[in-house]
């Protein structure tokens, strides 16, 4: 059965899950929403486009599910605050999760997720809701990575970690196994992450070390 997808923005990212979702058999686009704010046209790749303070007068839940993919903007808030708005709305949510992606089957994968091609996902791994992993990705055995993540490229997370609520994990970084890392931690690229890190840290380096204490103030995109 096609399920008829919501996407919301009109941007790059709405973009690139417009051009995914339109090339898989599953799925129908049947709109666009986002914030008032940011519409200046009533269309967006010949597809209407709706205010989102009020699409469910427009589109009504019962007759499509949505997908929110959104930067990493505020350490993953705005993106967080769209979804939960989306839920009281009450809207379901799919996952989309990319047909050349190897996720095993004891692996669990929660709702309104965007896994792109070649992430690998090994056994009894949990993904929450609201994650983004973009391509190339390893996430090891018995580890969990918390709702409301960003996950770019290349990474490598070993077995038995947890990843926090709200966590950005920058390109080519590592994460060695059985390790904690704090809900709303900002990883950069490359850093090679050896030891738990604190909530709300920005990590750099190789090996990684703490440079800040606040991740809110962190330049991510």
């Amino acid at each position: 059965m096609v399920e008829r997808i919501l996407i919301y923005g009109n941007g790059q990212m709405a973009e690139i899950v417009y051009t995914y979702l339109k090339a898989d058999p599953r799925y129908e686009v049947v709109g666009f929403t986002c914030d008032s704010n940011y519409i200046s046209e009533e269309a967006y790749f010949g597809l209407p486009l709706y205010e989102f303070e009020t699409i469910e007068k427009k589109v009504p839940p019962e007759s499509c599910k949505m997908l929110i993919v959104m930067s990493s903007r505020e350490v993953n808030e705005t993106r967080k605050s769209r979804y939960m708005t989306a839920k009281t709305k009450g809207y379901n949510f799919i996952s989309y999760i990319s047909p050349h992606a190897l996720i095993f089957s004891t692996a669990k994968v929660g709702e309104n997720c965007f896994i792109l091609e070649n992430n690998v996902i090994q056994h009894f791994a949990e993904i929450g809701n609201n994650v983004i992993m973009w391509s190339g990705n390893h996430f090891g055995h018995h580890s969990k990575l918390e709702s409301h993540s960003f996950v770019t490229s290349h990474v490598v997370i070993s077995g038995r970690c947890t990843i926090g609520e709200s966590c950005f994990i920058g390109v080519n970084s590592t994460i060695r196994d059985g390790l904690h890392i704090g809900e709303r931690a900002v990883i950069g690229a490359g850093a090679n992450i050896l030891r738990d890190i604190p909530s709300s840290s920005v990590v750099m380096g190789l090996p990684g070390r703490i440079i800040s204490s606040d991740s809110s103030t962190a330049n991510i995109f």
